[in-house]
């Protein structure tokens, strides 16, 4: 399958934008949390299958890092139908489970339960390179810099391979770089 690629300027949303976005997917449309993350999270792991690993996943080595809101839940749900696929799926959390939101945390159960291994960010030092990393720590509420169990994440062998950013806004998203700030409006100065 070849998937179109785009060619224009690359479309974002603003924080206060992707809030109205939220609030809206649940007070107008009445879509709820746990069915918008199944969504982004399979949306995501579609993606992932098809345009980075070439459409079989078995035996593929595919790490999930997960954060405890919501882009973290959907990463979680990522990983759930990638292990399903038939990828050797690992996920790696910035902290423990009742550290998380109540619905990231439920996906977190589930992958417990289908014995999906899930391990602390300080786990990550020890990892083999994977063939795919799924990003989901990082979300749009964020304040200020990363703390230190986020940044754990970003280096070692999670330095290396093909990094994939989630979003629960229904599709998959590229993170925006380091420099770039989701509170101004407009992409990043060089």
């Amino acid at each position: 399958m070849q998937l179109p690629t785009y060619r224009g300027d690359v479309p974002y949303l603003t924080t206060s934008q992707m809030i109205k976005v939220d609030r809206a997917m649940l007070e107008d449309c009445k879509i709820d949390l746990v069915r918008t993350m199944e969504n982004a999270g399979r949306n995501l792991a579609h993606l992932a299958r098809v345009r980075f690993l070439e459409g079989d996943l078995r035996g593929r080595r595919v790490a999930v890092l997960a954060g405890p809101g919501g882009n973290g839940g959907g990463a979680l749900v990522c990983a759930r139908r990638l292990h399903n696929y038939g990828a050797l799926v690992s996920v790696f959390v910035t902290g423990p489970g009742e550290g998380f939101a109540p619905v990231p945390a439920q996906q977190m159960d589930i992958l417990h339960r289908m014995r999906v291994p899930v391990v602390p960010a300080a786990g990550v030092a020890g990892a083999n390179t994977p063939d795919l990393i799924i990003d989901g720590v990082i979300g749009h509420s964020l304040r200020g810099a990363p703390g230190p169990r986020r940044a754990t994440l970003s280096g070692g062998p999670m330095s290396r391979g093909l990094r994939f950013y989630p979003s629960t806004s229904h599709r998959g998203s590229i993170r925006p770089p380091a420099r770039f700030s989701t509170r101004r409006s407009g992409p990043p100065r060089p």
